[in-house]
């Protein structure tokens, strides 16, 4: 499973990839799902984009996820990014 995420960063639209998705990072989805509940929503949100940072082998920031995507992708990119975690473990 491959991971593409798009961002604008220095003004540029760059796309980082996560070409290998360790059951390590399963696990650590899977944990963030079950801590949000314990959570407020802008934490959630920081716990959730230092995950996705950390996917991505720390090619960008959170403070670069936060600034280059736009809002209204927010969500949508995020609940992508899980789900194909996720479902990624059920396709066998």
């Amino acid at each position: 499973m491959k991971l593409e995420l798009e961002l604008y960063i220095g003004g540029k639209k760059k796309t980082f990839v996560a070409p290998f998705v360790s059951a390590r990072m399963l696990r650590r989805a899977m944990e963030i799902a079950k801590e949000e509940e314990k959570m407020d929503q802008v934490e959630s949100m920081d716990a959730t984009v230092d995950y996705l940072a950390d996917l991505f082998g720390n090619q960008f920031t959170r403070d670069e996820f936060y600034d280059g995507i736009p809002a209204h992708e927010f969500q949508d990119t995020v609940e992508r990014c899980m789900k194909s975690i996720v479902s990624g473990m059920n396709e066998s």
